[in-house]
C-alpha cells in the first residue's frame, strides 16, 4: 500500500514538470543504468580476479615450500662430495 502511494507521488510530480525536463530526466535514468551495469561487471570482475589471485599464491607458496626441500637436500650432497673429496 505504502509503495504504491509513492509512486502515485512520483508519477504526479513527473507529470507536472516541463516535457524538457522530462526528456532529460529519462535520459538521466538511462545513463544511471548504463553506470549500474558498469560497475556490476565491475564488481564481478574483482571477485573473480581475487579467487585468481587467492589460487596463484597458494601455487605460488607450494612451489617455496618444495624449492626449500630441494635446496636442503642440495646442501647435503654438496656437504658429503666435500667430506669425499677432502678425504682423497
Amino acid at each position: 500500500m505504502v509503495m504504491g502511494d509513492v509512486f502515485m507521488n512520483v508519477s504526479e510530480i513527473i507529470s507536472a514538470l516541463p516535457p524538457e525536463i522530462v526528456n532529460n530526466i529519462g535520459t538521466l535514468i538511462m545513463i544511471l543504468k548504463a553506470i549500474g551495469i558498469v560497475f556490476i561487471i565491475y564488481f564481478v570482475y574483482l571477485i573473480v580476479n581475487g579467487i585468481i589471485s587467492w589460487k596463484g599464491s597458494r601455487r605460488l607458496k607450494f612451489i617455496e615450500k618444495k624449492v626449500k626441500i630441494i635446496e636442503r637436500k642440495l646442501d647435503l650432497l654438496l656437504k658429503d662430495k666435500k667430506k669425499k673429496k677432502e678425504k682423497k
